[in-house]
């Protein structure tokens, strides 16, 4: 929490450092990656893949049992070769800019399928999960066997709730705008902004106004950079 303050007004640092939690942030400027204490104990990417996976077959096995048909879904790893760069307040590395304007960093082959750039002769669509079940098939799978127990071992929703400080973190993007140090910061960026023609967006801190995060053309990238 901003300033090491728990919600109940506490030190929430105390003791923390002595067992041996890493409460700095470290900054990789190569990669884009930012990585903050609480990021520390997140559920990765890749171990939400491995927890979809599991959660899958125990479905599947469920709907076999009870009858139904059901294939699963598609368990293949997903491409994260871009969701490590920091974008929290907008670009701020120049070669992310470049390439991504204000859009949040994504990897070629999520470019490709929003048709953002052009398709490789080597790309594939992604899969859809039992394409020839009918929708009403799917819910029928769904109600009988989201709640399975077995499937519920392995639901990522229930261990994110007890993961480690996430009521505060639940709030921490309001508490860090309001922070007064945030607020210092802010300002001189605003100004920074305005010494290039541009205007700081006060609803989204980093950002400016005209800013789109869902597309990527010369004038956004030109805005960014």
């Amino acid at each position: 929490m901003p300033g090491g303050l728990a919600s109940d007004g506490t030190d929430s640092r105390s003791g923390l450092e002595e067992i041996g939690v890493n409460l700095g942030a470290d900054v990789d400027v190569d990669t884009g990656a930012v990585t903050l204490p609480y990021d520390r104990f997140r559920i990765t990417n890749v171990e939400s893949d491995i927890l979809g996976a599991a959660r899958s077959g125990a479905v599947a096995a469920c709907a076999r049992n009870k009858g139904l048909t059901w294939t699963g879904w598609d368990i293949r790893g997903g491409d994260y070769s871009a969701s490590h760069i920091w974008h929290v307040f907008g670009p701020w590395r120049q070669q992310d800019a470049a390439k991504f304007g204000f859009m949040d960093p994504m990897s070629d082959a999520g470019l490709m399928w929003r048709g953002l750039i052009p398709k490789s002769e080597d790309y594939t669509e992604p899969t859809t999960p039992s394409t020839q079940l009918s929708q009403a098939q799917i819910e029928e799978v769904g109600s009988t066997c989201s709640s399975d127990p077995q499937a519920k071992e392995f639901a990522e929703e229930d261990l994110v709730v007890s993961s480690p400080w996430s009521d505060e973190m639940a709030q921490l993007d309001v508490a860090v705008n309001r922070d007064p140090r945030s607020l210092e910061v802010f300002d001189e960026l605003a100004q920074c902004y305005s010494g290039q023609g541009l205007t700081f967006d006060e609803d989204f801190p980093g950002y400016v106004i005209g800013a789109d995060r869902e597309t990527i053309s010369e004038d956004q990238i030109t805005m960014a950079l």
